[in-house]
């Protein structure tokens, strides 16, 4: 977990406790396994790099809309 987020976004975190976890479907016959965990941020005056879906560096990483 704490290597994803560091690969991810730039972060250094410390992984914590499991919340939860669920399964949903998206798309008929297509699961996905969500996994959430509580994390505190190491590094939080670094931005974090985050990538939309469409590869694109997001504008605001605090919101994927952008406001």
């Amino acid at each position: 977990m704490e290597r994803e987020l560091r690969e991810e976004t730039g972060w250094e975190v410390k992984a914590g406790d499991l919340l939860d976890t669920w399964i949903y479907e998206p798309l008929p016959g297509r699961r996905v396994l969500i996994v959430t965990y509580d994390c505190t941020v190491l590094t939080p005056d670094k931005t974090p790099v985050v990538i939309s879906l469409t590869g694109r560096t997001l504008p605001d990483a605090a919101s994927p809309a952008g406001n």
